[in-house]
Order: structure tokens, then sequence, then C-alpha cells
């Protein structure tokens, strides 16, 4: 079955090129963005380097359809965990040999390319990608170890999270979140967010209580916690000049009314609370953070 599918999929490969015909083109990645929801359909994929190469070239195809599909493509495959070193170690020279056309960037360089692209169509897929090659502290060390190599810094990727509308395309680089989430399982990483003349931890606080998106508060949740675990930051964390506290425990605190004296003891930031504040409804980021406040 899976050498009928392969055989089947390699066909479709010449006519996933920048240069081919429209609509041969557009049937081929359609077929392979179907493929890639199911396990089976991505197991023979990642058998297929040249098909691997072939997507991400379409990244940058003039049909934005293509585009997006291609990038789909590669979220659901990247989305496999036994996809992600494949993908990371494609031989670009080699496999791009069959298509008649520019060689493409490797995948980290590729996404973050987009990523950072203020015009770009196709950030929001490229941070999914980025979050996915990122998931595991292995593959996490080699995505920080080429933007160290490549001169990319943390203080661009920071900027555009941080930035409001920073994608002019509407992008929202909400995945962002969970990339500097997955990132700062690094050491170097957390570093830089903890120095304390960058002000980086200042600026991704209030994305604690962003109401717009559970996956940037579930990042930024994250990137706390993994911070927190730096036990000789704590003193300067709850001092003044950070005051992590009462940040963590706002997304807690619902509308609950207190008498005077029990209202007297909370931090001046949870006393008398809007009639519509909420606790945060999602189950997974209550639980990150009581785990690290306690």
């Amino acid at each position: 079955k899976y050498l009928i599918m392969a055989s089947e999929i390699k066909e479709l490969l010449k006519f996933m090129q920048i240069g081919a015909r429209l609509d041969l083109k557009a049937y081929a990645v359609s077929t392979i963005l179907g493929l890639t929801g199911t396990n089976e359909g991505i197991k023979v994929i990642i058998q297929i380097p040249e098909l691997l190469v072939s997507l991400l070239t379409l990244l940058n195809d003039n049909s934005e359809v293509i585009s997006k599909e291609s990038a789909l493509s590669l979220v659901n495959i990247s989305a496999n965990e036994d996809s992600v070193s494949p993908l990371l170690e494609l031989d670009l020279e080699e496999k791009s040999k069959i298509a008649i056309q520019r060689k493409p960037h490797n995948i980290i360089k590729t996404a973050l390319q987009f990523i950072l692209d203020k015009d770009c169509h196709i950030a929001d897929p490229c941070c999914m990608i980025l979050s996915n090659l990122t998931r595991s502290s292995r593959h996490a060390e080699k995505v920080i170890e080429f933007m160290q190599k490549a001169d990319v810094t943390f203080d661009v990727l920071i900027n555009a999270f941080t930035r409001n509308k920073y994608n002019n395309k509407g992008a929202s680089l909400h995945y962002l979140g969970p990339v500097l989430s997955n990132l700062s399982q690094n050491a170097s990483v957390r570093k830089y967010i903890l120095d304390k003349e960058k002000c980086v931890i200042q600026r991704l606080l209030p994305f604690t209580e962003y109401k717009d998106s559970h996956i940037r508060r579930g990042g930024i949740v994250g990137t706390l916690r993994n911070c927190c675990f730096d036990t000789e930051y704590h003193e300067w964390l709850l001092r003044e000049d950070v005051d992590i506290l009462p940040r963590l425990l706002l997304p807690l605190a619902g509308n609950n009314e207190y008498d005077e004296e029990d209202n007297d003891k909370l931090p001046l930031e949870l006393q008398y609370l809007p009639e519509d504040k909420k606790r945060e409804e999602d189950p997974d980021i209550r639980y990150k953070i009581l785990r690290y406040t306690t």
C-alpha cells in the first residue's frame, strides 16, 4: 500500500515546481495537503525528501493559494515528531536538482524570513512550523544554533511578537508564544529573557492576560514557567523592577468580592477588579501558573 502511494506521490513531483502549469500545480499541492492530514500519508511523505524540498520551494509561489497550502502541508508534517529531524536535516543541494528552480533555504531560515516579513501572508503557518520544530529541547537547540550562526537575534522575534499589528496582511503571530516557550527550555535563551538591562520579561508579562488568544497566553505562561526554574533570578523577579507575582496571579483572579480586610491583603493590582473580570478559562494555563507559583 505504502509503495503504491509513494509512486503516486512521486508522479506529482513534476507539477510541484514554481514554473509548472498553475492548474496542475494546484491539484498536486492540494493532494499532498490532503495526505498530510493522516499519519499514514506523513509516513510516506517524509521518505521522499524531494517532495519536502518542493514544498519549501513553493512557499515562494506567486499564487497565494499554492504557497499557503504548501505551508499548511509543512505545518501538518512538522507536527509529527518523527518528521522533525528529516525536515531539519534535508539535503537541499542534492534533492533540489530534480527541480528547474532555485534551491530553497533550509526550513528554519525560510520560516524565520516569512515570519519577520511584515508583508507575508503565510507568516502564521510559518510560526506554527517553527513551533512544531522546537517542541523537543533537542530540536530547539538546533534552531537556536542556526539562529546564532545566521545572526538572527532574539530581539527581532520579541519585537515581532510584542508589536501590535506587526504583520500588514493580518497575520497574528500568536504561535510565536509557543515558539518562545519552546526556545526558553535553553539556558542561553532564558538568560536573554532575564537580562536585567534588556527589559524583555517586562514586555512579555502583559500577555498572560491577552484575551484574544489562548495560544499566545499559554506560550507566555510557558516561557515564564521556564524562566522561574532559574532560582538566582527569583529575588529580582519579585522586586518592583519586574513585580512578577501579581502578573502571574491576575489570570487566576475572578470577580469575587472580599471583605475590606481580606482585600487589603492582596497585591494592589488584584484589589477591586472590574465586575466583568474572569478567571483564565484554559485549565492547562491555570495549572501551569499554579505549578510555578507554589
